[in-house]
């Protein structure tokens, strides 16, 4: 055992420091076609876009801390001491949109993501600082509680109780570690990574394949030397596409088969969507348009919204609210509102459906629009006149003593005739039901 080991009092890894360490980790997968770690994963054109489009997406995605303040009724908890650290800047390295971004990588790489939570004087969560994945082993203990023992650079491994590490797992078989995608998917990715090759060797042979000499006579083991030496020297390198002169009656049969007769760029293509369907990812996010219109493609983004990106962000939520915010008052949440707006004549004619219905005011739509609130926004309006919910009554009642006013424009009718019918109190009752009515099914 080394001095800063005794000193510490912690065992040291059995293991040396490595430089690649931090890609050549337990997430590297070997399948007959070679062995894939996440970083040759990334390589590859289709997985990249995945990783980042998801990253991106949850980055750019406020995540808010919110104070419960009844059942129906919530408001942001800007004076809670985690706002600030997921709103703005978990630690001093890292700001919110690289966090979340680093946090939503290594899930969709590894299945998992770790920092270490550093408390302050009141025991309230500080910071929140990176943990590389492969850097993490995971022991479940008799208690059902869980330890952490990390690898620092130097080497060391050092113990964490489960209260000193933030833990969000992907989805798991044992409920404690996450699975990679990337190691499921090992061997589409390495068929992928194979085309790539071959189209790369393909493309520096002049994108052109072999062929045969063919010679009248026959030719000696000294001369069947020189002929390749010379056929080499005369198409390979600077002089590839120098005329070649054939001698003795020599003629070249090139070999008539093409990438697209071996199937080699139907593969490829295949290999995009095979890809993203690991990802659950709708093609048209990561550049693949094939099968997209102008009709579908709003759709499909709501789609993308809904069954792609939402299922991860409950899932950073939930790590949150469980092991950062366990006091009930309070629980986290991401802003995804935005990202389920349709198209501006979409929305403005939802925004005057719940208008005229009364279940959203002025200022709520504004704030949905991510404006400023006007004076008098927060009153509520139901369809016809656009009456204040609150000034029904007064309304009726106006209406009714207005029905029995009579008009001075009139002409002067006869004594003999009959006099206005009086208001029916049974139909006003009626009318006013029916606002009642109209109320209850808007709140």
């Amino acid at each position: 055992m080394g001095f800063l080991a005794k000193l510490t009092g912690r065992k040291a890894a059995e293991f040396e420091p490595i430089d690649d360490f931090w890609y050549n980790g337990p997430g590297a997968t070997t399948t007959p076609g070679g062995r894939i770690t996440p970083d040759l994963a990334l390589r590859i054109s289709a997985v990249y876009a995945c990783i980042n489009v998801l990253a991106q997406d949850i980055a750019k995605v406020p995540l808010i801390v919110y104070r419960r303040i009844s059942d129906d009724r919530r408001e942001r908890a800007v004076d809670h001491p985690l706002y600030p650290v997921l709103k703005k800047q978990p630690n001093r390295r890292n700001t919110a949109f690289g966090f979340k971004e680093t946090m939503q990588a290594c899930l969709g790489l590894r299945g998992k993501y770790y920092a270490q939570i550093v408390a302050g004087d009141r025991g309230s969560v500080t910071e929140l600082r990176y943990l590389h994945p492969d850097s993490v082993t995971v022991e479940e203990l008799p208690n059902y509680g869980l330890r952490y023992q990390v690898r620092g650079r130097d080497g060391i491994q050092r113990p964490y109780v489960q209260d000193e590490i933030f833990h969000v797992p992907g989805m798991s078989l044992d409920g404690v570690n996450g699975m990679s995608v990337i190691e499921y998917a090992a061997s589409t990715l390495n068929l992928a990574r194979t085309a790539e090759q071959h189209g790369e060797r393909f493309f520096q042979n002049a994108a052109k394949v072999a062929g045969t000499f063919e010679h009248p006579g026959k030719l000696k083991d000294g001369g069947q030397k020189n002929l390749k030496a010379s056929i080499k020297e005369n198409t390979t390198g600077a002089s590839s596409w120098d005329v070649l002169v054939l001698e003795e009656g020599m003629k070249f049969n090139p070999v008539g088969i093409s990438p697209k007769d071996a199937q080699f760029l139907e593969s490829r293509e295949f290999q995009i969507p095979e890809i993203a369907r690991w990802f659950r990812m709708q093609l048209h996010k990561i550049g693949y348009l094939k099968q997209a219109t102008f009709s579908n493609i709003e759709h499909q983004a709501l789609e993308y919204v809904i069954d792609t990106l939402m299922p991860w962000a409950t899932r950073i939520e939930a790590a949150v609210n469980a092991q950062l915010l366990p006091d009930d008052e309070y629980y986290a949440e991401f802003l995804l509102t935005s990202l389920l707006r349709g198209d501006s004549t979409a929305r403005a004619a939802y925004y005057r459906e719940r208008l005229n219905t009364g279940s959203l005011s002025i200022n709520e739509v504004r704030r949905l629009e991510n404006e400023n609130p006007i004076e008098g926004g927060d009153r509520h309006y139901i369809q016809g006149a656009m009456v204040p919910i609150d000034r029904i009554d007064a309304q009726l009642d106006a209406q009714a003593k207005a029905a029995q006013r009579p008009d001075p424009a009139a002409p002067a009718k006869p004594s003999a005739a009959k006099s206005p019918a009086k208001e029916d109190p049974d139909a006003r009752a009626d009318t006013r039901l029916a606002f009642r009515i109209l109320i209850e099914d808007a709140a």
